[in-house]
């Protein structure tokens, strides 16, 4: 075979390689298409991954505008500070009287005890107890030229031994009026439950506010 046989023979040999990798190539990728990826937990379409971008929260144009924050100290109402120290006030109790005496707790005011009385009451809310028990009757007067402010008088009871009688609001219990006027007087009664009974004396005390004194009732029940 001359030269140029060989050369054409080369030729249509390298023609027909070329041709049989081309057809391969295509049967390849045609009878095997690629899946599209799976949306994983969390994505949405057109994401990628999970490291799709969040949407950015907006400010809402109907918050109201909080107020501007207060800077200068505020004194209290009464004066003094949180670094101040309040002594203690004592309220003193006056010298004790009989039940059926009278107790001056300051010029022109005055306590009595009007009456001491055993009855039986019921329970009148929850929690409370029936059964024996005292009305002690409290008259308050006030002879002073000032109102006479009642709103925090405490009316209270105890055994000889200092064990105290338990209050209860069943009926006739009354409390003390707010405010006593100049040359008044206003009456109230406290119910006291007596369980254990009471053996010996009782003392009744009457604190009409904390700026003046107790008074201390002291005797039997009769």
């Amino acid at each position: 075979m001359d030269g140029g046989a060989k050369w054409r023979t080369g030729a249509w040999v390298g023609v027909l390689v070329v041709l049989l990798a081309g057809c391969s190539y295509a049967d390849d990728t045609t009878s095997a298409p690629t899946a599209p990826p799976s949306a994983s937990a969390g994505t949405t379409p057109g994401s990628v991954g999970s490291h799709a971008a969040s949407p950015v929260p907006t400010a809402d144009a109907t918050s109201p505008t909080p107020p501007p924050r207060r800077t200068k100290p505020v004194p209290a109402p009464s004066g003094g500070d949180i670094s101040e120290v309040v002594a203690p006030h004592v309220v003193p109790t006056a010298r004790a009287v009989a039940l059926t005496d009278k107790a001056s707790i300051t010029k022109g005011v005055s306590v009595v005890i009007r009456s001491v009385k055993p009855l039986k009451v019921g329970a009148a809310g929850p929690g409370e107890i029936a059964g024996e028990a005292l009305a002690v009757t409290v008259v308050v007067d006030n002879r002073s030229a000032k109102a006479l402010d009642l709103t925090s008088a405490v009316v209270t009871a105890v055994r000889d031994d200092g064990s105290p009688l338990l209050p209860t609001t069943s009926g006739p219990y009354a409390a003390l009026a707010a405010k006593v006027a100049p040359g008044s007087a206003t009456s109230a009664t406290y119910v006291f439950l007596l369980n254990p009974p009471v053996d010996g004396d009782i003392h009744v005390f009457v604190s009409c506010t904390p700026a003046l004194a107790t008074a201390e009732f002291a005797g039997p029940v009769a």
